[in-house]
């Protein structure tokens, strides 16, 4: 059987959203190919089925997981085949040859490795059509081996779906995502969906905790400690001695090359010498072009980066018996600041996982999950995902409760019973279920309907509490069952797993989600979003709030590992803000302070979170007035002021050409007063001199007139700093343009920029997202300082007085080769003026970097541009 049965169709009617891909699908037909990216709740597995459909050709359906893998075969049935029955054409077992295979990355792999090369060959002759589902973040395993098959297919039509592109990965790790599922074809945002009522408002919200006594005070003892070495290491003259005897600083132009291969470790030295009142350090500043005023502060960046380098890296100085390098090894590593050969000071692992997992977060949960029981009564259903289980945290008895010490379904489940919150709660996990035991003939009820055998037992340390166990054929009724009794009430609070619930299930009545999970990648965090954000068909004004938990450490400028996690999970999550009616992405646009978080108070920051969730009908009001423009999804860029390049004024230049200017002026306005008066300024031989000197001026201005003519153009199109944010936007496009990364012509994608409080923003308008991202990646390498870029942009000022050097990168993706960023140069001069290309993997490269580097070598620890998603 090779084309499907003409009874197989669509039984209902399209969303407008997807009628707008059903719209394009001939296009999407002759190309064969689509790549649709939407958001979970989208019904984009209802397109890819469709899609499958109209290629009408044996296909294989790759999915994530064994739960997604049986949710295609369950939607085929459910919506297409009017029988209402799984056909026997379509399989879930790789070795049956069906019209319709379905398997997962995993079981695929496995299938394939353990094949003959002449059985998978067979496979590919027969599969027309490739459905590939989520297929990003794949272990590098399963890729290759989905790569391999598709590469035997022979023309095969390919049809990719995923909420979750890739976009927070390397160029490398992107190209690899984009040759298993081609380029994106069609998008369809959260924004879309809320207005056409397709997913609920929704608001996320974050509640903050402090850590634990104990767990502060191990904090702050490694502080101390730390405080304490770096004033110690200010007055050790044996370390002392030994950096002043580096070659580095004794001997600098004989190993300019080394140094040119770590500039930031020579840096290190110099500020340290600098701290320590040595006169050592001034010796090496001429081969790194810099100024004593320009060496930044000591701090415990600087000291990290030395520390690592002297102890772990360095050949010149110190051997591995050497008393000071022993002695300060050994206090480091007694101190716990020491990981994999690298010195850590700032925060060391020990300290990042008890933020991240920190107990505390269980208080969080119970305040939350109180301040919604009040809120929303009998209405609450609210969903707690964990990481892990932690099955052995349950008591065996009543007078054998103990302190719960971590994160994990039971410990949220104890910490919730015993706090006799006013909610029902439900635990459903793949090895545990915990129902309360008013709710088990209700569940029994639904065993019997499904005819399943149940069996309960009561908790051994409370008799109001059951477990629930099942047959393992039957496990999947298990899901089915709790998810029905949380849909009617019975229970309230259900708390479970990422890996159970965090990614396939389907909860549309979910209206409080808390993410007890460590996780803080954005397709993991976007899944789980998911569950809460679909309607709910009987309640058209349903909202859903979204609780992150974050444990913030104080005695950290940047608030822990824990709100950094926060803070790039949010990069990629888009909302509603929470003043502005505004949807982008971004921790920006939650109404929580920012760093430094030395003095925040969280318990009124906590507060401020309640009254907003508390509105939750004025949150739907927000959201329908935000969707509804007719907007996109844009990529922006926003950077401070300082940051955006402006032309440099050739002063002399400028000055020599006002001045000509004025004198050509003066001697006409002196020759017709001289008619008209017969008064003249200027008589006799001093006249006729200034005829030739005018007569000579005039001259060179006409034969300069090109020159003039670009000079001022550069200066009207950079009059402001928003003009010159533009010429730099129009540079960098420009150049991805011709270089054929982008194929929307200039002409139609238009740059917009605008000014707030002193920060620039930048972003494309008529343009692909995908497009956007990579045009936002490329200006945010020429706004940032500089790393290790292979080419940069040198422009040079001189006066009688003074110069002036800027260093930019060119982009990485225009860096990949000479005629590339040949072609950035010429754009940029066109537009900011005459500048000077520099291959920096040459010697004389390396020593431009250097300096590059070293002048703004304190940007390495400070904030740089910021990139956003935004509905506009």
């Amino acid at each position: 059987m090779e084309s499907f049965p003409e009874r197989i169709q669509f039984k209902y009617s399209w969303r407008s959203y997807q009628q707008a891909i059903i719209d394009d699908m001939d296009t999407y037909l002759n190309k064969r190919h689509l790549h649709l990216v939407a958001p979970p709740g989208s019904g984009k597995t209802v397109i890819g089925l469709e899609m499958m459909l109209r290629f009408n050709q044996p296909a294989l359906i790759l999915a994530p997981t064994i739960a997604i893998r049986d949710q295609w075969v369950a939607r085929f049935v459910e919506l297409f085949d009017q029988s209402g029955n799984q056909p026997e054409w379509m399989t879930t077992d790789l070795k049956e040859k069906a019209l319709v295979t379905v398997a997962t990355y995993q079981g695929f792999h496995q299938w394939m490795t353990g094949q003959e090369e002449e059985v998978q060959e067979k496979l590919a002759s027969y599969v027309k059509t490739l459905v590939l589902d989520e297929a990003h973040h794949l272990r590098t395993a399963w890729w290759r081996s989905a790569v391999s098959f598709r590469k035997n297919l022979t023309n095969p039509a390919i049809v990719a779906l995923t909420a979750t592109p890739p976009y927070d990965v390397s160029i490398q790790e992107w190209n690899r995502y984009l040759e298993l599922c081609g380029e994106i074809d069609a998008e369809i945002s959260i924004a879309e969906l809320v207005r056409e009522a397709e997913l609920a408002p929704f608001q996320d919200y974050v509640w903050i905790s402090d850590p634990l006594h104990e767990e502060q005070e191990e904090i702050n003892q490694f502080r101390s400690q730390v405080i304490a070495f770096q004033k110690s290491i200010r007055h050790n003259p044996a370390l002392i001695d030994k950096i002043e005897a580096h070659p580095w600083i004794t001997d600098p132009d004989t190993y300019a090359e080394e140094i040119l291969s770590e500039p930031a470790y020579l840096s290190s030295m110099l500020i340290f010498l600098k701290e320590v009142e040595s006169t050592a350090w001034t010796k090496p500043l001429p081969i790194m072009g810099l100024k004593k005023k320009q060496i930044p502060e000591w701090s415990l960046e600087w000291l990290e980066l030395m520390l690592t380098h002297l102890l772990y890296q360095d050949k010149h100085i110190m051997d591995e018996e050497e008393p000071v390098r022993k002695e300060i090894q050994s206090y480091l590593q007694r101190l716990g600041a020491v990981e994999k050969r690298r010195v850590v000071l700032t925060a060391n692992d020990r300290i990042n996982r008890l933020l991240v997992q920190s107990p505390s977060k269980l208080n969080s949960i119970q305040q939350v999950t109180a301040f919604e029981a009040q809120e929303l009564g009998t209405e609450l259903r609210q969903v707690i995902l964990t990481d892990y289980i932690r099955r052995e945290d349950l008591p065996k008895k009543a007078e054998d409760e103990q302190d719960l010490r971590r994160l994990g379904a039971i410990p949220v489940f104890e910490q919730l019973r015993r706090r006799e919150l006013d909610v029902s709660l439900g635990v459903l996990t793949g090895s545990i279920v915990i129902i309360p035991k008013k709710v088990l003939a209700a569940c029994e009820d639904l065993a019997e309907q499904w005819d399943v055998a149940i069996t309960a037992a009561e908790l051994s340390y409370d008799a109001s509490y059951v477990e629930i166990t099942i047959n393992t054929s039957a496990r999947h009724r298990m899901v089915q069952m709790m998810t029905k009794l949380f849909e009617r009430g019975e229970i309230t609070v259900l708390i479970g797993t990422a890996a159970l619930l965090g990614e396939g299930w389907d909860a549309p009545f979910i209206n409080s989600l808390v993410l007890a999970s460590y996780v803080g990648s954005f397709m993991l965090s976007n899944q789980m979003r998911g569950r809460a954000i679909r309607v709910e068909k009987n309640n058209p004004q349903k909202t859903a709030n979204i609780w992150h938990l974050v444990c913030l450490d104080a005695t950290n400028s940047e608030g822990g590992e824990d709100y950094l996690a926060l803070k790039r999970r949010f990069k990629a999550l888009i909302g509603l803000g929470h003043q502005k009616n505004v949807i982008q992405t971004g921790i920006g646009r939650l109404s929580l302070a920012e760093p430094p978080f030395y003095s925040i108070d969280k318990e009124q920051s906590n507060r401020q979170m309640c009254d907003l969730a508390r509105e939750r009908g004025q949150l739907f009001r927000r959201w329908k007035s935000a969707v509804e423009i007719d907007g996109t999804l844009t990529e922006e860029i926003s950077a401070k002021k300082q940051q955006v390049p402006r032309p440099l004024l050739f002063t002399n230049t400028i000055k020599a050409l006002i001045l000509a200017i004025l004198s050509i002026i003066f001697f006409f306005v002196d020759n017709v007063l001289g008619e008209i008066t017969n008064f003249r300024i200027l008589e006799g031989n001093f006249r006729a001199f200034l005829w030739v000197v005018v007569i000579i001026i005039a001259i060179a201005l006409i034969i300069a007139s090109p020159f003039i003519w670009r000079l001022l153009k550069i200066l009207f199109r950079n009059i402001s700093v928003e003009k010159s944010m533009s010429e730099v936007g129009t540079i960098v496009y420009q150049a991805l343009f011709e270089s054929s990364w982008i194929e929307t012509k200039p002409a139609v994608s238009l740059i917009q920029t605008e000014e707030e409080n002193g920060v620039i923003t930048c972003w494309l308008e008529n343009a692909p997202i995908y497009e956007q991202k990579i045009y936002v990646e490329a200006l945010r390498e020429v706004l940032d300082p500089l790393e290790s870029p292979r080419y940069i942009v040198v422009r040079k000022q001189r006066t009688l007085w003074w110069n002036r050097i800027d260093y930019h990168a060119v982009p990485a993706i225009l860096a990949q080769n000479k005629e590339m960023a040949e072609l950035f140069l010429a754009c940029w001069e066109k537009h900011l003026g005459k500048a000077e290309l520099v291959y920096t993997r040459t010697p004389e490269g390396r020593q431009v970097l250097l300096q590059a580097r070293a002048k703004a070598m304190s940007a390495q620890f400070v904030s740089k541009s910021e990139q956003i998603s935004v509905w506009k």
